[in-house]
């Protein structure tokens, strides 16, 4: 009876398991085509950001840049009261 049960939550935990890596990869295809551009080249294997790829990475820099402008003048404002 023990090895019965084994079996069943070996077979069910390896669905599980086999579901993730199967939709861990679907997204990882899904990233590289929207953001990475992959030159395969003789011995050589080259990855460049997609223009998308390079939009997202300059807003993210600015809006990173304003949040922590924001911090910074928030703090020292609040320094006199």
């Amino acid at each position: 009876m023990g090895s019965l049960l084994t079996e069943i939550v070996t077979l069910l935990t390896g669905g599980i398991a086999q579901f993730g890596e199967g939709l861990a990869s679907g997204i990882i295809s899904f990233v590289e085509d929207i953001f990475v551009v992959v030159d395969s080249s003789g011995s050589t294997t080259t990855y460049k950001l997609t223009t998308f790829g390079g939009l997202v990475i300059i807003f993210a820099g600015v809006a990173l840049a304003v949040g922590i402008t924001r911090l910074i003048m928030n703090y020292v404002t609040s320094l006199g009261k």
